[in-house]
């Protein structure tokens, strides 16, 4: 697919201006860094520590946005059908508390949408045959300290939408593809 202009637009600013930028652009982590473009080949790895997502504006250095949107009767309906995987983008209650990403850490259990019980994070991915070298680079959704929604599984039970909603959270992933 053709990369987005919100993907491109961090990486043309920081060569107009001189800077270092990254973005996620069509699955790939694209680098700009004194001067040089490159395509960064190795998934990177996020490790625990907790960075602020604001809501509307996208997280260059991992590929998160963030927004609130309608889900009208014409969404609800793709959404119950399961038209819309969750690989790249999911729709969930609007949170009550600050919404946070990190990168996996062995203790993350979470209740995936649709589950009678939590499981641990590292099972499911596994459980969905996410290649091991794509697991550390996959970001964690936190919403108040809890897990959210990790790209490739479904967003937590929590979260749940129950109909057509006026304010619901849509996250979006531009990060690496999971195949």
């Amino acid at each position: 697919n053709d990369p987005s202009a919100k993907s491109l637009l961090p990486l043309t600013a920081a060569i107009a201006a001189g800077d270092d930028a990254q973005s996620a652009v069509s699955g790939l982590v694209v680098r700009v860094k004194g001067g040089e473009l490159s395509v960064r080949t190795e998934a990177p790895s996020f490790g625990p520590v907790e960075r602020p997502m604001r809501i509307g504006s996208p997280d260059n250095e991992v590929g998160l946005l963030a927004e609130i949107v309608e889900v009208d009767a014409s969404l609800w309906a793709s959404l119950s059908r399961g038209d819309i995987s969750p690989a790249k983008e999911v729709y969930v209650v609007a949170p009550k508390a600050p919404l946070a990403w990190r990168g996996r850490v062995e203790v993350d259990r979470y209740q995936p949408l649709g589950s009678p019980g939590s499981a641990k994070l590292s099972d499911l991915l596994i459980n969905r045959k996410i290649p091991a070298e794509r697991r550390e680079a996959l970001p964690v959704v936190l919403c108040g300290g809890e897990i959210l929604w990790v790209p490739g599984l479904p967003p937590s039970e929590s979260a749940r939408l129950t109909g057509p909603t006026k304010g619901a959270l849509r996250l979006t992933w531009l990060g690496l593809c999971l195949g």
